[in-house]
């Protein structure tokens, strides 16, 4: 009796030991899995902080879509036989001042914009921030001044070192942006007002070499017009040819005055919002006609400053369309 007692409190403690090891076992088990839970968490976590830190380390010099380019990269871009470069350049120094900041944020959002919105598989769009002697030696190359302080743009066309400077006295607005890379690459966004067949003719206009040219180009842009059915498309083009006409019996600088005028007009605060978005829209017409008059200033000096230099200089112009280099 003893016995058996004692070989039924042998087997119960071996089995309460046996039941205590195993639930020993499940606990460590437990504890294994929580820890590789929470290193798994805090793995997560610091790859999250890591790439905001990473990002925001990034974010005053690189710009999805817009190259980083410096002394070493640039000329293995310019020139390029297939692509336009677009490329702004920043003095680091002045980097963090609200006019800084915001040329380049408008900038940036242009590139964006017209790489997403408008016709521009073939222009590249890049900046170079001058932060030491060579990118500083690069930058006067190009064409900036010692000591600049706000970004400054330039478009090098495709096959071309000399670069063409975005007018200092005119704002980043897209649409300025827009008339001012179509002026010199192949680049299109469709402004309200505007048409792609009708701003070709504007430029060819304006560009033509002589008064028999440009009749040329008036005849053409009265067939085009002839072309159209929708009343209300041909009523808008219809001021293209109205545009040539006043410059062929007046003389170019209709455009500026008429913009001016318009412009005035516009500014009233009194005048009913359907009136002034046809005057805005007339405006952007006078706009391109204006635009590929000052690309073709611009271009006729840079292509006299090659000439007459070895090291590539840049042409500017002003609003008013006169170049100097």
């Amino acid at each position: 009796m003893f016995q058996k007692s004692a070989r039924t409190l042998a087997f119960g403690s071996h089995y309460y030991n046996t039941s205590t090891s195993y639930n020993q076992s499940q606990n460590y088990t437990q504890q294994n899995n929580m820890s590789s839970t929470q290193y798994l968490f805090f793995f997560l976590l610091f790859a999250l902080f890591a790439t905001t830190v990473a990002l925001k380390l990034k974010a005053p010099e690189e710009t999805r879509g817009v190259l980083l380019l410096d002394a070493v990269t640039f000329p293995k871009m310019v020139p390029s036989k297939s692509h336009y470069l677009v490329v702004q350049i920043t003095n680091k120094h002045t980097v963090g001042d609200y006019g800084t900041d915001s040329i380049r944020a408008d900038y940036m959002s242009f590139a964006q914009f017209a790489q997403t919105q408008g016709e521009a598989d073939d222009i590249v769009f890049a900046q170079i921030i001058v932060n030491g002697a060579e990118n500083q030696r690069l930058a006067k190359r190009i064409g900036v001044k010692d000591g600049f302080r706000f970004p400054t743009l330039f478009i090098f066309p495709a096959g071309s070192s000399e670069g063409i400077q975005y007018p200092e006295n005119k704002p980043y607005h897209p649409h300025d942006l827009a008339r001012f890379l179509s002026q010199h690459t192949n680049f299109y966004y469709h402004i309200p007002g505007t048409s792609k067949t009708f701003d070709q003719l504007s430029k060819n206009f304006i560009q033509a070499n002589s008064e028999s040219e440009r009749a040329t180009v008036l005849s053409k842009a009265r067939e085009e017009l002839n072309k159209i059915t929708d009343a209300g498309e041909k009523d808008d083009m219809k001021y293209y040819v109205e545009i040539m006409e006043q410059v062929t019996s007046t003389g170019d600088e209709f455009i500026y005055s008429e913009i001016d005028r318009l412009t005035k007009i516009v500014d009233n605060k009194q005048l009913a919002k359907e009136k002034r978005n046809g005057y805005k829209a007339q405006i952007s017409v006078l706009k391109q006609f204006a635009v590929s008059k000052e690309a073709a200033i611009a271009t006729a000096a840079a292509v006299t400053a090659a000439a007459a230099k070895e090291s590539p200089i840049t042409a500017t112009i002003s609003e008013s369309g006169e170049a100097s280099a």
